[in-house]
């Protein structure tokens, strides 16, 4: 019965399809968004990551930027820094441009790294800024900061904060710069990432 379902487009969803400027601007602009990530990795890499990770034995650090259609539906654009060589990367900085959702900015921590900075953590997570959100689930690889599961850390008590830290084994936590907020461009610089490894030193 269903197989024999007339399906007609509205009027709507055919204006769109019509419309060659949306799919002109987005190629143009994903081309700057990828620009743009590439060279703030580099200086993040310079400036601020290899430093830190060096010190700490790590050699193979680098930069990826990475683009798709479908995160929960929209296209985006991801820049990985340091690149994820694999699943066991102890230190992870991946920001995230998302059609439709604007920027987010992802940090986080496992391994020994984790469990040398662990005790530090909780304090540490009660003195970002009002806008950082923790996430609180088993995933460590969720980016959907539009989930649940990202709380903002200023809404935990310390000792809420310690508890779910110790459960995870890892750390991450994420802020989002919706575009409407971008007076600049990109609306974020390295020192976003500044104290986040000033912990890991």
């Amino acid at each position: 019965m269903a197989q024999n379902t007339k399906i007609i487009p509205t009027n709507a969803e055919l204006e769109v399809a019509s419309d060659t400027n949306f799919f002109d601007v987005k190629r143009e602009l994903t081309s700057k968004i990828v620009t743009t990530l590439e060279r703030y990795g580099e200086k993040l890499l310079e400036e601020i990551i290899a430093p830190v990770l060096k010190k700490q034995g790590i050699q193979r650090i680098g930069i990826k930027v990475s683009k798709g259609e479908n995160f929960k539906g929209y296209p985006y654009v991801v820049l990985d820094c340091p690149r994820l060589f694999s699943t066991d990367t102890e230190v992870i900085c991946r920001t995230i441009f998302r059609w439709g959702h604007g920027w987010s900015l992802h940090f986080t921590v496992q391994g020994k790294i984790f469990e040398r900075v662990s005790s530090s953590l909780s304090g540490f997570s009660s003195s970002l800024s009002n806008d950082w959100l923790l996430y609180t689930g088993e995933n460590i690889w969720e980016q959907d900061v539009d989930s649940v599961l990202f709380v903002p850390t200023h809404s935990m008590p310390e000792t809420a904060l310690s508890h779910t830290i110790k459960q995870q084994k890892f750390y991450k936590i994420a802020t989002q710069i919706n575009l409407s907020n971008a007076v600049e461009w990109p609306p974020f610089s390295t020192q976003s990432y500044q104290n986040l490894f000033d912990l890991l030193k």
